[in-house]
């Protein structure tokens, strides 16, 4: 199983982050494999948002966060390749989807996250692209897909959770 980052099991609300994420798990699609944890979008984690967004911490689109995960990946298999030993499997990358895509959108994430399931949890939050966009910038796109790129936003968004 993979763990979650190391500022949250030091944290007296490991155990409430947890049991949040396996309160409601499931595919993100009808003939997915993973079990997605899907969450509420409370005021805390808005804030927690806007404080990732504010401090350019947020990747939009899910072809770019493909990018980037993929441009990570080579970089940490060339370390374990130099170290001779595998990188600790750790949560530090998290991949926050709205609940209103296509079928079609919820395979590749499901992808994305199989593909770097050693560090990137996948979750869907109970929120429209189009709220969540009102939310975080207050114009017209639609917000799918976010990555959070930095291992201790990591952390505050996932304490966050409601």
């Amino acid at each position: 199983m993979i763990k979650l980052p190391k500022a949250i099991e030091a944290d007296p609300r490991h155990e409430e982050v947890v049991a949040l994420l396996a309160r409601d798990q499931r595919p993100v699609w009808e003939k997915g494999t993973l079990a997605v944890s899907r969450v509420s979008f409370s005021p805390r984690f808005e804030v927690a948002l806007k404080t990732a967004l504010n401090f350019q911490q947020l990747v939009f689109g899910l072809e770019k966060i493909d990018g980037i995960l993929e441009t990570e990946k080579k970089g940490i298999d060339a370390i374990n390749e130099k170290q001779g030993a595998p990188s600790a499997q750790r949560i530090s990358r998290l991949l926050i989807v709205t609940n209103d895509g296509a079928e079609r959108f919820f395979r590749a994430c499901e992808r994305t996250a199989l593909k770097h399931a050693d560090r990137l949890l996948l979750i869907v939050v109970d929120i429209s692209s189009n709220v969540l966009e009102e939310k975080l910038f207050g114009n017209g796109r639609e917000i799918k897909a976010l990555l959070v790129s930095e291992r201790d936003t990591v952390t505050k968004i996932l304490l966050s959770l409601d």
